[in-house]
């Protein structure tokens, strides 16, 4: 019974915002804050009662750190950007008029319901009107470039592997010792910066290294594997998903780094 109030207070975090979105106008605030209102009392009573979720602490953080981001996504939807999904050809048309009228619009209460529901777990927004700046296209040469199903579910395939492989690599490695190779008197480094020679600053170097291409894999791998579902079920188009990072030498500002 507790596992199924935790997905009830999951889908309802989400359910209630997308309901929002999808039938409650952007002229009615009060309404909307109250549904919010009631969505983030269930996350935040996810976050005083980890446990409740699994015994495993790490999937916690992840489930916590999701379902508030989801929340914070949908406080952009509501509030700031004051989205009302009323027409999904204007959802998807990156050049339709805000808020237009569903007048003349088949797309059923369902359908209207789903693209909220999508709206609000997609971080970037792709696709829609609201898709943030500098999201990474398939191709340099053709941005409108989109890869057959089957070319991009082969492509992901290819990098979840790559990532997968790189990760067990690391595991398998033998780990270092910590307490020889960086003990508790070489913790600090600028108070002691005359002091580092060579070796030292190399093997931080290769450490900080390490992690961010762990780091880099794991997002990657991540990111491969849902694309996988959703796009081998046939839930989604490879459209909807993007490259996860672009090119390093378009992160020459603050910006450009963050997308």
């Amino acid at each position: 019974m507790e596992s199924l109030s935790v997905l009830g207070s999951i889908a309802l975090g989400c359910g209630g915002p997308a309901y929002a979105l999808a039938f409650i106008p952007a002229s009615q605030p009060a309404q909307r804050a109250a549904i919010f209102a009631l969505s983030t009392a269930l996350t935040l009573r996810l976050q005083l009662i980890p446990q409740s979720i699994t015994n495993n602490y790490m999937w916690n953080g992840l489930v916590l750190v999701a379902i508030w981001a989801l929340t914070i996504r949908a406080a952009d939807l509501l509030f700031l950007k004051k989205v009302q999904i009323t027409s999904l050809p204007d959802l998807y048309s990156k050049t339709g008029t805000r808020n237009a009228s569903s007048n003349g619009d088949s797309s059923s209460k369902l359908e209207r319901f789903w693209a909220a529901v999508m709206l609000i777990n997609s971080a970037r927004y792709v696709g829609t009107r609201y898709e943030v700046k500098n999201v990474p296209s398939f191709s340099k040469k053709d941005k409108d470039y989109v890869p057959s199903r089957g070319r991009f579910l082969l492509r992901s395939m290819i990098g979840l592997i790559l990532a997968y492989l790189f990760l067990d690599l690391v595991d398998i490695l033998p780990h270092p010792d910590i307490d020889v190779q960086c003990p508790k008197a070489k913790e600090a480094i600028f108070s002691r910066i005359s002091e580092v020679d060579v070796e030292e600053f190399v093997m931080r170097s290769l450490g900080v290294l390490a992690i961010w291409i762990a780091t880099y894999c794991i997002i990657s791998a991540e990111y491969h594997f849902a694309a996988l579902i959703a796009v081998g079920s046939g839930l989604s188009e490879p459209r909807s998903w993007p490259p996860m990072f672009g090119s390093f030498a378009d992160a020459w500002s603050i910006r450009q780094f963050w997308g």
